[in-house]
């Protein structure tokens, strides 16, 4: 189970070769949005599983793996997209404010670039050392 929706991170169900992740959006159309995709996922390559956290939900429904009574199921869908079209009305008239959720997601996005400039400049310094 994820800490933030709490949705069980099911098995890929496209290429079957590993857990789906959890993440935020960071781009300015959905900044903060849930997304649940396959690791294997790069950019649309690879293996095409995406969904949005309201998709997701419904799949793990459709697949039996949570189940909800109907009337609450429209409850929690009604309530997201309320929220969603609050969140864009805010940003739209108030600018471009940051919840916490939001600026977590910009600096684990940062933490991941810094993790992976380091990386490539230790493998950069191997294969510099390897070639002399």
């Amino acid at each position: 189970l994820t800490e933030e929706t709490g949705f069980p991170l099911i098995k890929c169900t496209e290429c079957g070769l590993t857990r789906v992740i959890e993440l935020r959006a960071w781009t300015n159309n959905n900044l903060g949005r849930v997304f649940f995709k396959c690791p294997r996922n790069i950019k649309g390559d690879r293996c095409p599983f995406y969904f949005w956290q309201k998709q997701y939900f419904n799949k793990l429904v459709s697949m039996g793996i949570i189940s909800m009574h109907e009337r609450a199921v429209a409850s929690i869908v009604e309530k997201e997209e309320q929220e969603e079209e609050g969140e864009a009305n805010s940003r739209s008239v108030h600018g471009p404010r940051l919840r916490s959720s939001e600026l977590e997601a910009k600096i684990d996005m940062l933490v991941r670039t810094v993790r992976l400039l380091m990386f490539m400049s230790v493998v950069a310094c191997a294969v510099g050392i390897m070639c002399v």
